[in-house]
């Protein structure tokens, strides 16, 4: 995702010297999980958490017996992961009740001796993709789906997938215990955008919807996939059925004279962002000089049908229209491309001390509402006196989200004169928008402490979760913390917004049980915190153990 590839623009910029005794030191050993045979050649990663930006992993690979041992590593939290062709990816720690592990938290001039992992051999689903006459479908994606919470919404996420061959083929591998959705897509040639239609007699459009194993339209109807350690499925074929779809016609206006053409891209309205990248989009191309686009291949629903041209990073013009099909061809579609307008506006510290962030380590983005395919995102680093400056926002509505302050900071407010962006987004039009107001505030609390069993022991890997209690719903998915105790069943929440919370802890993967439904469920064994400005709390918590999940 863009999101993702962005973030990699916030690379932390240094850490502050650290004394050679106080560096720290891990030795282990790497084995495969069934066999307890050593691992080989296993590659292991110890990445940092840090808030401030995607920081460089530590890296180290396993002799012939398994071993391995890293050298300067610097104090701090980390998650750690080993990885091997043929393995699931293993973070440490991780149990069938977490899949995430366990944080690893080293104390200065710690050694950190008999570390283990125990690596799972993958899973592997092979199969075909049909259509109703036994044909192959060629380029359909297949994609292997799991319940998982983000932002407080439990929903199918992707895990992993495949593209099927001219023989209708698929394979998927490096896949985990657990059970999941399959989902096939289709949409056409691979990577080519539909064409306009001159048959002499036209027949009505037919198309590929989304197909659920064993080949159903519905997910209700569809049957889980049970996958066990190390599986082998052969066989896991998929019949799609074409049904009637429609055609949306347009033109796109405003490109410059001369312009060679561009791309119309369409969305259903209100899927998230990461459902929009995995499981594919229509599209096709505007030409010029008419601007005029067909795009064919679409069911009745709701779309975003955006428009781009695009010649580099300082001549991109883009457009979008919400568009309504129902049982019948749309037509006369209008686009209008224009430039981004300039969003911009000063960063400032609120607090009574001076303080030693660098302000140009922050970074500010416009989110937009409804995800939908860009030229480019539309963010900006802060400039050291504050100042930033974004070039590129198309008319839309967005949120605001900020990364790149310290641990000790949250955002405090982001004003528009009398709008409160934070509460209720930034609605861009046509013309430039100045002087917006963005306070952090080093004072955020602190929430931390441990996790014990039933029995009063420490709990390594438990899922802990602040949930906030105020706030509209689109800033709780951002205000909502979850983390995973470490190896010594502690935990530690930085960057708290002050507020009221309820504070949480689960004998279970936290991505499992940070949504919302799950906690409401269990308010009853959850703390209640109110934090102000500067607060550090610390608590023991009594994980709770869901049956059932």
């Amino acid at each position: 995702m863009w999101f993702l590839t962005l973030l990699c623009v916030a690379m932390a910029w240094g850490q502050t010297a650290t004394k050679p005794e106080e560096l720290c030191k891990l030795d282990g050993v790497v084995k495969h999980a069934i066999t307890g045979e050593p691992v080989r050649k296993a590659t292991l990663y110890l990445q940092p958490m840090d808030s401030r930006g995607m920081s460089i992993p530590s890296t180290t690979v396993t002799n012939a017996e398994g071993k391995f041992s890293m050298k300067e590593v610097e104090p701090g939290q980390y998650r750690f992961y080993a990885d091997k062709p043929g393995f699931v990816r293993t973070p440490y720690g991780a149990t069938p009740m977490n899949r995430q592990g366990t944080t690893v938290t080293l104390a200065k001039g710690q050694a950190m001796k008999d570390v283990e992992f125990r690596m799972q051999p993958h899973a592997v689903i092979t199969g075909r993709v049909l259509d109703e006459d036994g044909d192959p479908v060629q380029y359909a994606q297949v994609q292997l789906m799991s319940y998982r919470t983000m932002q407080g919404k439990r929903q199918l996420m992707p895990s992993g997938g495949a593209s099927t061959n001219d023989l209708g083929e698929y394979r998927m591998f490096g896949i985990s215990p657990g059970r999941y959705y399959m989902a096939v897509t289709h949409r056409g040639s691979f990577m080519m955008a539909s064409g306009v239609d001159r048959s002499a007699a036209q027949a009505p459009d037919e198309g590929f919807p989304t197909t659920y194993y064993p080949g159903t339209v519905d997910l209700t109807g569809a049957t889980q996939l049970n996958i066990g350690v190390g599986a082998m499925l052969q066989g896991v074929d998929v019949p799609m059925r074409k049904v009637r779809t429609f055609r949306l016609k347009g033109r796109v206006v405003g490109m410059p004279s001369g312009a060679r053409g561009g791309e119309v891209s369409a969305v259903t309205k209100g899927v998230s962002e990461m459902m929009m990248y995995s499981m594919g989009r229509n599209s096709t191309a505007w030409r010029p000089p008419s601007g005029d686009f067909e795009m064919r291949g679409l069911r009745p629903g709701t779309y975003v049908v955006s428009a781009m041209f695009w010649e580099g990073p300082q001549n991109q013009l883009a457009g979008q229209e919400t568009v309504e099909i129902g049982e019948r061809d749309v037509e006369g579609v209008t686009i209008r491309l224009g430039a981004g307008v300039e969003v911009s506006g000063s960063v400032r510290v609120d607090s009574d001390v001076a303080v030693t962030a660098k302000l140009e380590e922050i970074n500010i983005m416009l989110n937009p509402v409804q995800p939908a395919m860009r030229p480019t995102p539309t963010f900006s680093k802060v400039q050291q006196d504050g100042a930033f400056r974004m070039t590129n926002a198309i008319p839309d509505s967005y949120n605001l989200r900020i990364w790149g302050m310290p641990p000790e900071f949250y955002l405090k407010s982001v004003r528009m004169g009398e709008v409160d962006v934070l509460e209720n987004g930034l609605t861009v039009t046509g013309s430039a928008v100045a002087g917006m107001e963005v306070v952090v505030s080093p004072k955020a609390a602190e929430v931390t402490g441990t996790v014990v069993n039933k029995d009063g022991k420490m709990l390594p890997g438990a899922g802990v979760v602040l949930q906030p209690l105020f706030g509209k719903s689109q800033r709780l998915g951002e205000l909502l913390k979850v983390v995973t105790s470490d190896q010594n069943g502690s935990f530690r929440i930085r960057g708290v917004t002050p507020g009221e919370y309820r504070l949480y802890a689960f004998e279970a993967d936290p991505s499992e049980v940070s949504d919302l439904d799950t906690l409401k469920d269990h308010e009853a064994k959850a703390v209640t915190l109110s934090l102000k400005e500067g607060a550090k709390e610390m608590k023991e918590l009594k994980a709770v153990v869901l049956e059932n999940r």
